[in-house]
């Protein structure tokens, strides 16, 4: 590939073409335009020849931004360019892998960046073709499996891909969404968002917020519509996992109004037996099958003594008994 130094008026460079941009859209470059300021662009910018005697950027999105904001006419480039056999495919995928490798050397690809970096390459390549390529370009080994899960996910919206590289929304939900229309995936961004859930406890909502809507025919987003939902979400006292716990509670009863009814009047007969603090009285999951366990626990003889009396006292409690099938 071809590479050449020179300066080249700032409108000249295509803002729209994004094809090369690995990470999230960034409007903060204040700090960068600082810099530049004060010490000059260090490092120019990398961009290719585009229609209408435009460039499109390959690296530099930030730095571009920020000498644009700054006012500047022109900015300093390095112009990539074809080998001679190259066809235009072929000048795609190695500017791609020219970007990834740029932005891999600086640090790990996150979640996002990846995703954007084997989506395209997915365009060009094969999954054992991104396998092998990935210690040059990625500077880390893919294995397959990650490399086909990423490439499953490459339909979810942007706004999806940034919670998962903030960590709100884990790969195995991500997969689940993945799978289900767009709109649909684009409620739990809106949920997910605001609340925090374990990774099963995401795939929980997801999964019995989908049998709900079909159950109930309504699309997933009425669901999270209604007030209850909606209070909770915007609740400005509760913190992300209170929030988290709350909906997810409030889903697994929407889902499971008989179960829920079943364990709120089981916990309720237990807390006025005395079996909530030291004895505790644990009902089959889900209250299938009829296996139940019980526990206690004790400080002192005469606290073990206690306990026994109390549990003789239960197994003539006709209250008691009726706790069982």
């Amino acid at each position: 590939m071809h590479k050449s130094y020179e300066t080249v008026p700032v409108g000249s460079i295509d803002p729209a073409y994004l094809r090369y941009r690995l990470g999230q859209p960034s409007f903060d470059v204040e700090n960068l335009k600082d810099a530049i300021n004060r010490s000059g662009l260090i490092h120019p910018v990398v961009v290719k020849p585009g229609p209408e005697g435009k460039y499109g950027l390959v690296v530099g999105f930030r730095r571009y931004d920020a000498v644009k904001k700054l006012g500047h006419s022109h900015i300093d480039a390095i112009i990539l360019g074809p080998d001679e056999e190259w066809d235009e495919k072929k000048f795609d995928l190695e500017c791609l892998k020219f970007a990834i490798t740029e932005r891999s050397c600086q640090r790990p690809l996150d979640v996002f960046e990846l995703l954007c970096a084997i989506e395209r390459l997915k365009d060009h390549l094969d999954v054992q073709e991104i396998v092998a390529i990935s210690p040059a370009v990625f500077n880390q080994v893919l294995n397959p499996s990650i490399v086909r899960q990423y490439i499953r996910m490459a339909g979810l919206s942007e706004n999806l891909r940034v919670l998962m590289s903030t960590g709100r929304l884990s790969v195995k939900p991500a997969l689940m969404l993945s799978d289900i229309p767009t709109e649909q995936a684009d409620v739990f961004d809106a949920v997910f968002s605001k609340i925090s859930l374990s990774s099963s406890n995401q795939k929980d909502v997801i999964q019995l917020s989908l049998e709900i809507s079909s159950r109930d025919k309504k699309p997933v987003k009425q669901i999270f519509s209604n007030d209850p939902f909606l209070q909770i979400l915007e609740d400005d006292h509760l913190d992300p996992r209170a929030k988290g716990k709350k909906i997810k509670e409030m889903i697994a009863e929407l889902r499971f109004p008989h179960l829920t009814q079943a364990r709120n009047t089981f916990t309720k007969t237990c807390r006025s037996l005395g079996l909530s603090g030291r004895i505790q009285l644990t009902p089959p999951k889900n209250f299938e099958g009829l296996d139940y366990s019980l526990s206690f626990q004790f400080q002192s003889l005469s606290e073990f003594e206690s306990c026994l009396k109390k549990l003789d006292q239960l197994s003539g409690d006709e209250q008691f008994r009726r706790l069982f099938p």
